[in-house]
């Protein structure tokens, strides 16, 4: 609090993180300065299924990601109790898990066939790009980056309303939500998206286009260089 108060201005990524701040009396100016995506990088695939071959997975099963920090406020447990009940009904589905951290989270399905565990890469394009759908069951997020980056490879995501999610993810049309903690609302989402293939393609193209309207990282740039000169 005493360095921020110091500070000639904060950069905030949206403007509820700039009513913490000051409700924490943190009285410096703050300049809203959205994240943003390389969306040259981050970008869709047209041939999801030699990609997810040269992954290591099936082609012929529809992928469901995660990508972030193992961490208790993932809540990752939501999403392996739902992906148990998207497997009863849905037998060509597997589940992909980037990123590292608590252990004993992940212990849970490290020995099932159907659950792909890969832990931290340097690249994470392609493992997004081989994705079908996107989940992030988070207890608490900022902007969610990952969330972000995901949307940019044209991928459908699936999210709780937490942080700036719930302002830039507009229910049924560029993404879905659902509520914290509950596992059997994840899976009446995750069931409605494998059961409707144009649902998932219009969503993840709606998704896309929010990013490439809105998030890019030119944008950011742009924004920060622009706050300096100001400054």
């Amino acid at each position: 609090k005493y360095l921020y108060n110091k500070c000639d201005l904060i950069m905030v990524p949206y403007a509820e993180i700039g009513q913490l701040f000051a409700w924490r009396g943190i009285k410096t100016r703050k300049v809203i300065v959205p994240l943003g995506v390389d969306i040259s990088k981050f970008e869709p695939t047209i041939f999801k299924a030699p990609l997810k071959k040269a992954l290591g997975l099936d082609p012929l099963t529809k992928v469901i990601g995660f990508c972030g920090r193992v961490a208790r406020e993932k809540d990752l447990k939501t999403l392996f109790r739902a992906f148990v009940w998207v497997k009863k009904r849905f037998k060509n589905t597997s589940l992909v898990i980037i990123g590292k951290g608590v252990e004993s989270i992940t212990d849970v399905v490290k020995n099932r066939q159907d659950v792909k565990l890969i832990g931290s890469t340097d690249d994470v394009v392609p493992y997004l790009q081989a994705m079908d759908i996107f989940v992030l069951p988070s207890l608490t997020e900022t902007s969610s980056l990952a969330t972000m980056e995901a949307m940019s490879c044209g991928v459908a995501v699936v999210t709780t309303p937490v942080g700036y999610l719930k302002t830039y993810i507009k229910d049924g049309t560029n993404g879905l939500l659902f509520p914290f903690k509950e596992p059997y609302a994840l899976y009446r989402k995750l069931y409605v998206l494998l059961k409707n293939e144009n649902l998932i393609k219009t969503l993840g193209e709606n998704a896309r286009k929010t990013i490439t309207s809105k998030f890019t990282w030119d944008s950011t740039i742009e924004k920060v260089k622009r706050v300096i000169r100001e400054v």
